[in-house]
């Protein structure tokens, strides 16, 4: 189905009533995705060489094709390129490696060994006093307690990676371990902290509709699902 094919179909089912709309949404997502991916094998930077690691390479170089290869769930490509960057050594290497193979893994679902790799993250960020590694250490460790639904230990993790920097990502992943607590009135606050950082993201309106809804705040959640849908009309 062509690119116009899918765009006619959606703008007509967002003219539908009930649960139609979600399809459009969804349908909408796959056509950016499908986009995305287009573009990407258009680009003769994203092909296989590229992601190999060179003997040439800066660790900055190395840092960056790793961060490019999790972004886009290349894993696979990931991994070596870190590997190499922690051959290097140093504290900065190393904390980009521990982080970098710690994502990866925990991609693969290989979550005791993502684990390991960020635990390592964690401790060299605290003895080097790197404030902005450490909440991102923090925080994909947390991710990984979510993965084996240890919700505690999630959140303390969070809520010291929330400590050091803040973002939309970071309220969003507080608020998500929240709704698994079953606290949903402090999933909302955060997912409202998110707002605040990004108020154009329809999701995050969803989101904490979610939420309201589940704190028995029909009215909220109403109000939130509205805004949402009036967002996704504007953004497409």
């Amino acid at each position: 189905m062509s690119k116009i094919n899918l765009c006619s179909m959606i703008r007509l089912m967002k003219k539908m009533p009930g649960k139609t709309y979600i399809v459009a949404v969804v349908l909408r997502t796959l056509l950016l995705v499908l986009g995305t991916h287009a573009a990407l094998a258009e680009n003769p930077a994203r092909n296989e060489e590229y992601y190999l690691p060179l003997a040439t390479d800066s660790a900055d170089t190395l840092q960056r094709k790793g961060k490019d290869s999790n972004k886009l769930h290349e894993y696979g490509f990931a991994i070596p390129l870190y590997e190499a960057l922690l051959k290097r050594g140093g504290t900065k290497n190393l904390l980009w490696a521990y982080e970098g193979l710690g994502v990866a893994y925990a991609g693969k679902a290989q979550f005791p060994k993502a684990f390991d790799y960020l635990d390592k993250a964690v401790a060299l960020a605290r003895k080097s006093k790197n404030t902005d590694e450490l909440s991102e250490a923090l925080r994909g460790r947390a991710r990984i307690h979510v993965s084996n639904k240890e919700y505690d230990l999630a959140l303390a993790d969070m809520n010291e990676s929330l400590k050091l920097a803040q973002s939309d990502g970071r309220w969003v992943e507080r608020a998500e371990i929240f709704m698994h607590l079953r606290q949903y009135d402090k999933a909302a606050a955060d997912y409202s902290e998110a707002i605040k950082v990004a108020p154009e993201k329809p999701q995050l309106y969803y989101d904490r509709a979610k939420a309201y809804r589940l704190s028995n705040n029909a009215v909220a959640a109403k109000r939130d699902l509205d805004k949402g849908n009036e967002l996704s009309e504007k953004n497409f």
